[in-house]
């Protein structure tokens, strides 16, 4: 006969807890590539801005700290690079978007520059003591105040908020309503929505310069196409990128205990 359990729902015993609890969990901070240099770590800087003109980026006291590797406006990393891909929607205007933003920020969170550093909470530092001036525009966050008419508009060279029109339906509408015995009237409105996990994600980088080998390790299940954007972002043959699922790689690979590390 099968056991059954007596406890309330929500508090049976969880599986999942013994490698957390006895410090055997692996992350991609765990990662260490044999053979490979310690990882720095990049830290992003975001703008506070939903809209603003990027005037300038002051990077010295960031890259005089200590233990600071490097530190890159946006222009210095990106503009050579070619405009990130839209979904292929037919019509749709097509803005020249790169990894990150030059000249003008167009959302909270834009990345605005980037700092590495030697440990984590250093490039946190100097990321703070980055300096940004920025001229705040205008900017409107309701859609439907987004396509009125002298709305602000978040790329000029269109004219207009409107990214793509598409119309469908089939059959005389007109009659079908004129002929329904009731018509009914539904104004709905969904949030906006983004299915993404709770834990942060993490990805890691190495290049070797003798073998020109890029590896990856990326929080993503989309390692083909991750391959495909880094060959297209770096200027790197597709078969010189190897990506790894950081997530499966740091479960899988042996560790000490955390506790035994230290």
């Amino acid at each position: 006969m099968p056991h059954s359990s007596t406890l309330p729902a929500g508090f049976e015993r969880r599986r999942e807890d013994y490698g957390l609890i006895t410090g055997h969990s692996r992350y991609v901070d765990d990662l260490k590539p044999a053979g490979r240099p310690v990882p720095l770590h990049m830290v992003v800087v975001r703008s506070p801005y939903a809209h603003a003109i990027i005037k300038g980026i002051q990077l010295d006291a960031a890259r005089a700290l200590p233990g600071v590797v490097a530190a890159f406006a946006s222009a210095e990393l990106v503009s050579g690079m070619p405009p990130m891909d839209s979904f292929p929607v037919p019509g749709m205007k097509k803005p020249e978007r790169r990894p990150l933003a030059v000249g003008r920020a167009r959302y909270v969170g834009d990345p605005v520059a980037i700092v590495l550093a030697e440990d984590l909470y250093t490039a946190l530092d100097a990321r703070d003591m980055v300096e940004v001036d920025y001229e705040p525009m205008q900017a409107v966050t309701d859609p439907e105040q987004a396509v009125n008419a002298g709305a602000p508009l978040l790329y000029e060279e269109f004219g207009t908020n409107i990214a793509f029109f598409s119309q469908s339906g089939g059959g005389d509408i007109e009659a079908t309503f004129k002929d329904a015995d009731r018509t009914v009237r539904l104004r709905v409105v969904n949030q906006r929505l983004a299915p993404s996990s709770i834990e942060p994600r993490a990805c890691m980088f190495d290049f070797d310069p003798h073998s020109g080998q890029f590896s990856a390790w990326v929080s993503s299940q989309a390692i083909y196409r991750t391959r495909d954007a880094l060959a297209n972002f770096l200027g790197i043959e597709r078969g010189r990128i190897h990506v790894h699922n950081a997530e499966v790689a740091a479960a899988t690979e042996p560790k000490q205990p955390s506790w035994a590390r230290r």
